[in-house]
């Protein structure tokens, strides 16, 4: 069994898979403003972002690359971007910035050095 996402009801003690990915699913982020959660998976053959409703509808998957990496997203205090780094087109660890439905993906740190693990704080 590899690790997915679980949701847990604390008043009533009700646990519910969430995913159900061959790979694993892993560094999850609440939305602040949705029942949104953002995370990380490898279930298409590299480490990719998506988004599901927390009742375990609506999964998207929200980039899609060859081979590089997308990683640790965090969610804009409106809920209306994630920001996350990533490998691509650098071959380095970037800090990108997309939209929450994967739209308008953008270098944000766009430098020679390695950024990564960007937490977004209000």
């Amino acid at each position: 069994a590899s690790l997915q996402l679980w949701s847990l009801e604390l008043e009533s003690g009700v646990r519910q898979q969430l995913t159900n990915f061959a790979d694993i699913a892993y560094d999850p982020v609440w939305s602040p403003i949705a029942n949104r959660i953002a995370f990380v998976s490898a279930a298409s053959g590299n480490d990719e972002l998506y988004a599901i409703n927390a009742d375990g509808s609506g999964l998207t998957q929200l980039t899609d690359n060859i081979w590089e990496w997308d990683k640790h997203p965090s969610w804009s205090p409106d809920g209306a971007q994630l920001v996350f780094w990533s490998n691509r087109e650098t071959q380095r660890k970037q800090i990108w910035l997309m939209n929450a439905d994967g739209a308008n993906v953008r270098n944000l740190s766009n430098n020679q050095f390695n950024d990564w693990d960007p937490v977004w704080v209000k």
